[in-house]
């Protein structure tokens, strides 16, 4: 099957993600290293949860009983929430499934990962799609209706789910909730991808919850017998006995490709195309069907033009359902195995590393497969010993990986490409392609070497909070061993929520910035280590803009050479003063760089526009920092630069009078003027006018003009523009 009648639709960008997985896997850096060298996070059921003694039987078949008693554990507290951050009440909290809690850090995490402050996506268009199968704390809570929490009706109801998030962050796209048991997330996916591609949302985020609580459902999947005596999920395995359940959470940030490299936004990895569809009526309400779930696959790879039997179009890697029940579908009929037989794709499944979870269970395997053709690397399986039988007829053209592999070496021109594979007990199938993702502007360029320019900003609700965020940053960095400091800088400063508490460290290198970062904790006790943030409508800034005096050889010279914004005023105001009436025979550039002869700086026809230059471009430069004045002040040709920050000036007009200022001001000096010098004095008057009449001061040293402050230091100045030596000839 080949649907390539029409054009392709645009391939989606994955920019952010975040996880809460069993194993401490509460990021994606952290799951990554799991993947890669996997271990058995296999636990008893805590007496925390429930007993699972009071309701075992070996009779999976026995009315209200389980003959499970393991699972897949989050590490952390599940009933934990700092209500506090999304301005709930206490009262509130406590009546909200945990599930309503978590998906609220979760989701939050997600749009922090892509780069988005909570400010920048109020009131837009985002939308929230969220997958769900189960629901074990209204379990709880309908046991005794007398005792239920005033907020009962809202806590337990499953459309809030993403509707809280909707309200929480007041985003106004579609705000959905689903639930088609297990493919319920990757649903959930293909739901957000239509919407992004029908204009309904500019962006989406699409989640999976899922939390063991009660034995209810540990209860009616044993009476089905689904789920493993065993707890293990062993796909594909002769051994395999059922699934083993899991909880974890699960977000996506997703926008339309365009849309995300226009926005300038970090892309993880490509979404080429999601699918759904139906078994209709298979052997059984609960048994797969293969058929359709082949079906779906080359459809899907059909409509985005592409063809699954070829080399060149199809996955180098399938990440299946795998859950290692007693259906060992491999979504391959005949057909498609016989157009395989001449290739190997690898074939693994999350499952078999943090187990079943149900609702979040796409999502999983998809950041899974993202992270895989991220980093051109295929995770093993575990519990994989001998291949079941059933699976022997399609196994030549299949590898299921027990060990960490390198990526298929590719045609040329051929991308890292995954399928992902889901399918509800119900009968309905999700199928997503994933793609890796290369920007041709970065690609082979490495790490810049220059110099950071900018504080490193870390900032939260409370100082205890901001303390774990500089430990988190400090951890961070030192696991790490690239990191561009400029793009973190950058990320810090204009792509996260900035909170109430702050604190801020400077550093040129990764080794100073983690010393500052852990001098910061060490020393809390005796310095504080946040700042209280003022409210924005609270701060007046004054802009001081120096003349003459303040300049020296290379200034601005870093920042020429490493911010594109203060570069790109310079060049547009060198730009200005070529061609002009009497224009300059040297450049803006050159002075800005050069290493040697700071007597020319000096010289008014020179530093009077440089300093201007400088001057605007540094205003440029702030104000894209979001930083503008609220009054400016300006001394001599400094008035000029202060015109430009006020608005009374165009960045070209202040150049040019700049220049034309200097240019004048040399053409005035006569011949048989002498170099001279200016000086500010810290003296009355009075006491000023006696001192220059001394002897050996007359004709020499004059007034020039009266101020009130107090100080005297040389100007950086070859010669006076008042007083006598200006109309000396």
């Amino acid at each position: 099957m080949d649907d390539r009648t029409s054009s392709p639709p645009e391939p989606i960008a994955i920019i952010g993600n975040s996880c809460r997985f069993p194993g401490g896997s509460n990021t994606p850096s952290k799951l990554w290293e799991l993947l890669k060298h996997p271990i058995d996070l296999l636990t008893e059921i805590p007496h925390s949860r429930f007993n699972p003694a009071g309701f075992y039987h070996e009779n999976a078949e026995h009315p209200g009983t389980t003959n499970v008693t393991k699972v897949y554990l989050l590490d952390d507290d599940p009933w934990a929430f700092d209500n506090d951050f999304f301005n709930i009440s206490a009262r509130e909290a406590e009546s909200m499934d945990p599930q309503q809690r978590i998906i609220l850090e979760t989701v939050y995490e997600s749009i922090e990962s892509a780069g988005y402050s909570i400010k920048q996506l109020r009131g837009s268009s985002t939308g929230m799609f969220v997958g769900q199968m189960s629901d074990d704390y209204r379990d709880l809570v309908l046991r005794d209706v007398d005792c239920h929490p005033q907020h009962t009706g809202t806590g337990i109801a499953r459309s809030i789910l993403a509707n809280r998030v909707s309200y929480a962050f007041d985003w106004k796209g579609p705000s959905v909730n689903i639930d088609t048991a297990c493919s319920s997330s990757l649903v959930a996916l293909h739901l957000a991808v239509q919407s992004l591609r029908g204009g309904e949302s500019e962006m989406a985020v699409v989640a999976g919850v899922n939390l063991i609580f009660s034995p209810e459902l540990f209860s009616f999947l044993s009476s089905l017998r689904m789920l493993s005596p065993t707890g293990r999920s062993r796909m594909w395995d002769a051994s395999a006995d059922g699934y083993a359940r899991g909880e974890g959470f699960a977000a996506v940030v997703i926008k339309p490709l365009k849309k995300a490299l226009a926005d300038g936004d970090d892309i993880e990895s490509i979404i080429r195309n999601t699918g759904v569809n139906q078994d209709g009526h298979s052997a059984g309400l609960t048994v797969p069907s293969a058929t359709a779930q082949a079906e779906l696959m080359k459809s899907t790879y059909g409509r985005c033009g592409l063809n699954c039997l070829k080399e060149e179009d199809r996955c180098q890697y399938f990440e299946a359902h795998g859950t290692g029940d007693s259906f060992m579908s491999t979504n391959l009929d005949n057909q498609t195995a016989e157009g395989l037989k001449n290739g190997q794709i690898h074939v693994g499944s999350i499952k078999t590393v943090i187990g079943h979870l149900e609702g979040t269970a796409g999502l999983a395997s998809l950041l899974k497969a993202s992270q895989a053709v991220q980093h051109g690397l295929i995770p093993p399986n575990l519990h994989f010993d001998r291949l079941n039988p059933a699976i022997e007829p399609y196994y030549h053209c299949l590898e299921v990986p027990t060990m960490l592999k390198p990526w298929p070496k590719l045609p040329a021109g051929t991308t890292r490409r995954a399928s992902v594979n889901s399918f509800g007990f119900g009968g309905t199938n999700a199928h997503v392609i994933i793609q890796s993702w290369e920007d041709q502007s970065i690609v082979g360029k490495a790490h810049s070497s220059s110099p950071c320019w900018g504080p490193f900003v870390l900032s939260a609700n409370s100082e205890t909070a901001l303390a774990a965020t500089v430990v988190s940053l400090s951890a961070a960095l030192k696991n790490q061993s690239n990191n561009d400091l400029s793009r973190l800088a950058w990320t810090l400063q204009a792509r996260r929520t900035q909170f109430t508490y702050r604190a801020s460290f400077s550093a040129t290198s990764k080794e100073e910035l983690i010393t500052r970062l852990d001098s910061a904790i060490r020393d809390k006790g005796q310095s504080p280590i946040a700042t209280k943030a003022t409210k924005a409508s609270n701060i007046s800034i004054l802009g001081v803009f120096t003349g003459q005096g303040a300049q020296w050889v290379s200034m601005g010279a870093g920042l020429f050479l490493h911010s594109p914004s203060f570069r790109r005023t310079i060049q547009q105001l060198e730009s200005t003063l070529k061609g002009i009436p009497y224009g300059p025979t040297w450049s803006l550039t050159e002075e800005l760089l050069r290493q040697d002869n700071p007597m020319r700086t000096s010289s008014a026809e020179i530093s009077q526009p440089l300093c201007t230059a400088l001057q605007v471009a540094l205003v440029d430069l702030l104000k894209e920092c979001g930083i503008t004045f609220s009054a400016v002040v300006g001394h001599s040709s400094g008035e000029i630069a202060a015109a430009y920050a006020a608005g009374v000036l165009k960045a070209t007009d202040a150049v040019l009078i700049a220049f034309y200022r200097g240019f004048h001001s040399r053409q005035a000096q006569h011949a048989n003027t002498k170099p001279g010098k200016m000086i500010a004095v810290g003296m009355a008057p009075d006491d000023a006018e006696d001192f220059c009449r001394q002897a050996r001061f007359l004709g020499r040293i004059s007034v020039a003009a009266k101020k009130l402050q107090f100080q005297c230091h040389p100007l950086r100045r070859r010669r006076g523009y008042r007083g006598s030596q200006s109309d000396s000839g």
